[in-house]
This record gives structure tokens, sequence and C-alpha cells, in this order.
């Protein structure tokens, strides 16, 4: 049986660059408490959706280097929200702004990380909350049910 501390958190990574979802996803990994899968397209993750929730789904801002006809992050995000709106997003975006940021956050980004030098530092300390989020909110749920139960045997 698998306890909390052995389950492992799952990623979808959505990055059109190989090499760079290849880096983002050793380095995650090496880590050993997540486990990742890379797509190469925003719509290869969508079907993927239909049949598996993540933990966390990181997402690039810019996806047409595969195919051009390809939907941008944000259009993804969008249909991420409606299928799974529980769903944390990451958006990782080459360009610095607050209005993209701004944008990104009304549209139900939960970070927003820029492809700088500080990108895994960043990446870490996003994932790290989310992680420690999920396992408040968890607990607080396994004490409600605890409550209910005692409650419920008090007062029948």
């Amino acid at each position: 049986m698998e306890t909390q501390i052995d389950k492992k958190t799952n990623i979808f990574l959505v990055d059109d660059n190989d090499i760079f979802a290849d880096i983002v996803s050793s380095r995650l990994e090496s880590n050993s408490v997540y486990n990742v899968e890379s797509f190469p397209t925003g719509e290869d993750m969508l079907v993927k959706l239909t049949k598996h929730t993540p933990d966390i789904i990181i997402l690039d801002y810019e996806l047409d280097s595969v195919n051009g006809n390809s939907m941008n992050g944000s259009e993804i995000l969008s249909l991420i929200t409606k299928k799974r709106p529980n769903v944390p997003v990451i958006m990782l975006t080459a360009k610095r702004g607050i209005q993209k940021a701004l944008h990104l956050m009304h549209s139900g980004v939960r970070d927003y990380i820029v492809r700088d030098n500080n990108l895994f530092d960043n990446l870490n300390k996003s994932l790290e909350s989310f992680t420690e989020m999920s396992e408040l909110k968890n607990e607080i749920v396994g004490l409600k049910e605890k409550t209910k139960n005692y409650f419920h045997h008090i007062y029948i």
C-alpha cells in the first residue's frame, strides 16, 4: 500500500522544446518526489487529461514549434480550467511583464515563471508550495471526516 510519504507528485509538462522538456523532467525526477510526463503539444496533453488527472501541470506559454497550428499556452489553459479546474497550472514564459502575468493569473494560472537563470529555483519553490498546500488540504479533509464520524457516533 502506498503511503503519503511514498506518493510521488504527478506532473504533466507541456513544452514543444524537447531538449528543454528533457532537462526539466530529469531535474525534477532526480528529486525522487516527482513523476513527470512530457507532452510536445497542449493537444496531446489534453487527450491524456481526459483519462488521468495530474497533481500539477507545467505549461509553456508559446507552443508552436512542433506544429504551427497548435494552440498556445493561454488557449490550452482555458481548456484545462474547464476540464480540471482544481489542477494547479504553472505557466512558463520567456517574456517578463506585469500585464502578461496579471492576464494569466486572472485566466487561472496559479503561478507564472520566467525562463531565466532562476528558473529551476523558482520552479522548485512553486512545486514545493503546491505540494505543501495539497498535503494540508488532504489533512483538512481527513480531519473533517474524523470529526463527522465522531459526532455521528455521539448522536446516534
